[in-house]
Formats: structure tokens, sequence, C-alpha cells
């Protein structure tokens, strides 16, 4: 039986035992080549294989070996790897892949791969990386980082194959740099545009989203955290922000015509010179002056990010005690700003405040709190996004509640 019949014989019987893994394992490319050693996928999903080392797999280290790219795939690895040491980022996300692929009964790895001992744990040198399950593989990433000068990274097997990536030095303990340089070359034979990875990162989105949805109940248990997050990333609160404020730069008016669809008469699209904001801070007991130093980090750095913001600052636990203008001559005092209060929570001062001011062009307004304290009795009518570090069990009434990252 041929190399290629092989691998069409395990896409079967993965569609039949593992119809979560045969599905996506559909998507994937088969190449041959002799440039790696082992095996590896690319943004396509091309998968690579040396048919050297492939002949010497039995049927279930191949299936083992397929489930294990597709797993990069359903990870988003490839297109994860951005700007890591290429390497380095290889074995972390080869650790968090296997940890999950170890714990399935009908799948059995290649002896030769980098296999977490199934309690969620392995020794890489003279570290132990432990709770595999709930790391990323950038934390993973950061745990072999952190100690590469002390520790003899293990060969690379299976190889993500992506132009993105930092390539290591030799001679710094930065394991066998020469399988590092094959996946260099093999990405440069192979090369994917920007415009193109950009595309086929929301193809592989897709392409999970619709297999976790038709195949609800054969998604392998140790995936479904991780994916449930893949499908519904968490931006910093900030970057929402940036994006939301961003698209109501532009509005369309019908008071200047659209010249592009002269004779006829269409608004054409305008830019707003500011945007109206208000934030407060909850200065009651209930927050730790870490809190608040670290919600006023967050605002300084949106000053920042965003300069024709029309912000209005206030400290308020039961009652308002600062009010003050953030623009671009004053924004480092907010470096220096105490905080006033800590007496018990009340939210509704801030929210009366702004009905006594009657903005007509308030955009929203952002509340950095623990939760706990007393609400408005109703929705005020205009977007009200609460920032929190806490998961707490506190239900906010209404508004967005975003956590900082």
């Amino acid at each position: 039986m041929t190399t290629a019949q092989r691998l069409t014989k395990i896409k079967i019987q993965l569609l039949i035992r593992q119809p979560w893994f045969g599905q996506l394992a559909c998507y994937m490319i088969p190449q041959e080549t002799s440039l790696i050693e082992t095996a590896g996928v690319d943004e396509r999903g091309m998968f690579f294989y040396n048919k050297e080392f492939v002949s010497k797999l039995t049927d279930k280290e191949l299936m083992g070996l397929i489930c294990h790219e597709i797993m990069h795939l359903a990870y988003q690895h490839p297109f994860r790897i951005k700007l890591y040491d290429r390497e380095i980022y290889n074995i972390a996300a080869d650790i968090k892949v296997n940890n999950d692929i170890v714990k399935q009964n009908d799948i059995s790895l290649p002896k030769v791969g980098i296999i977490p001992n199934g309690w969620n744990e392995i020794q890489i040198g003279d570290i132990c990386i432990k709770d595999i399950h709930e790391k990323t593989s950038e934390m993973i990433y950061a745990e072999l980082k952190k100690n590469i000068k002390t520790i003899k990274l293990p060969q690379i097997i299976f190889d993500l194959i992506s132009g993105s990536g930092q390539q290591g030095d030799d001679g710094k303990g930065k394991g066998q740099n020469q399988l590092a340089k094959q996946l260099k070359i093999l990405a440069d034979k192979f090369p994917v545009s920007q415009a193109e990875k950009k595309r086929l990162q929301r193809e592989w989105k897709e392409r999970i989203i619709a297999t976790n949805q038709t195949q609800k109940g054969n998604i392998p248990g140790g995936l479904k955290s991780e994916l449930e997050v893949l499908e519904a990333p968490q931006l910093p609160w900030y970057q929402i922000l940036l994006q939301r404020w961003k698209s109501r730069q532009r509005k369309h008016s019908w008071r200047k015509v659209n010249k592009r669809y002269f004779p006829f008469y269409f608004p054409a699209t305008v830019h707003l010179k500011q945007l109206k904001a208000v934030v407060a801070f909850d200065t009651s007991g209930s927050m730790s002056d870490d809190d608040l130093r670290k919600a006023l980090t967050e605002l300084y750095y949106l000053g920042r990010k965003f300069k024709n913001l029309d912000i209005d600052v206030l400290m308020c636990d039961c009652k308002i005690h600062t009010i003050m203008k953030m623009n671009n001559q004053n924004r480092s005092k907010f470096r220096k700003l105490t905080m006033d209060g800590r007496g018990g929570t009340d939210f509704r001062p801030v929210f009366d405040w702004i009905k006594k001011q009657r903005f007509l062009k308030l955009d929203c307004l952002i509340y950095f709190s623990d939760g706990c304290g007393d609400f408005p009795a109703k929705d005020p009518g205009y977007d009200v996004i609460w920032i929190t570090q806490y998961d707490s069990s506190v239900e906010f009434p209404f508004g967005r509640v975003l956590k900082i990252k």
C-alpha cells in the first residue's frame, strides 16, 4: 500500500472513530517532501511529510500524527507563532497539542514525539512544566524561554511550517537549530502572503466552528475550553474601545453631497472632530490601592492611544469627590492623581451627574469597578461599559462588561 493510500485509509478511519478529527482531516492537503525529516503543517493546511519517516509508523501512530497536525490548525498555531522564536514556539505548541491528544483512547502518538506523561506534566531538562491543560502555548513558551540558558531543548519532531516567527541563533542552547532552519527553507519554498494569511486564518476559524457545531457530541473533552476561547477571542478592553471609536469617527451627513454619485444625491461621509466620554473610578473601600493604580494606568494609556477623546474623569464611592477633564495638555497629571473616597459604593451619583450635565452627544460611560454597589433603577439610555479585574458572581443590570487584560 502506498503512503497516499495509507493516508486516505487513516482519514476514513478517523471519520468513523473520531469524526471531529476526521471532518477536519478532509481539509488537509498531503505533500511529500524531503526538506524536513519528519512531518509538519502550514497555514494552508498542507500536510508535509517525509516518506521514509511515515513508512516506519504504525497505522495508529500515523493517525496520531495527523491528529497532531489537525490540532495545530485547530489552535491556529501557524498564525499565533508571529514574532516568537520559531524553534521554542514549535516545542511549546507540541507540548500543548500532545497533552490533549495523549488522553484520547483510540489515538497513539509516535514514540519520538515530545509527549507529556498523561497527568498534564512534562519534564524538559531540569524543569517540570505542570498544569499544561490550564496553560496556553504562549505560557509554556514563556517557561521554556525563561530557562533557555539552563536546559537543553528536545528535538523538534512535528513542525509548524510558517513564514512567521524568528530564527534562533546558534550557540545559545536552543536545541536542534538545524531543524528550525529546515522549517525556514520549506516556508520559503511555499510562501504565504500576509493578505493570504489573514484569509486562511478566517477560513480555519470558520471550519473549526462549523465542525464543532456538526460534531458537538464528538469534540474531545480536553479541547473544549481552548476551542471556546478561539471561537470567541477576547481583546484587551482598550483595543475594543479603540475599534469602537474609530468606527464612530465617521458618519453620513445629508448636508454634504457624495460627489462619487453625482448627479444623484447621496450623503457624504464626514469626520467627527471629537468623541465624548465619561470615565468614572470606584474609589470605595472594596477597591484596593493596587486596583485603582492599575485603573489609572489604563486610563492614561487610553488617552495616549486615542487623542481626540473629550474625557471627563470622576472619582466616586458613595458620592462624587473629584471631577477633572482629561486632555492632551493635562494628561500627565493623571499619573500622580490620588484617589479620594474609600467609603461605601453607590454608582448612582455618577449617572445623576451625567443627567444634570445634559450631554447631547455622550458616546459612553466607562466605569472602573468591582461591581459591588447600588445601581440605578433603569438603563440610562446611553452606552455603559463596566471594566473590572474580577470574575465575580456580580451581575451588572445593564451595559457591557470588559475584563482588564
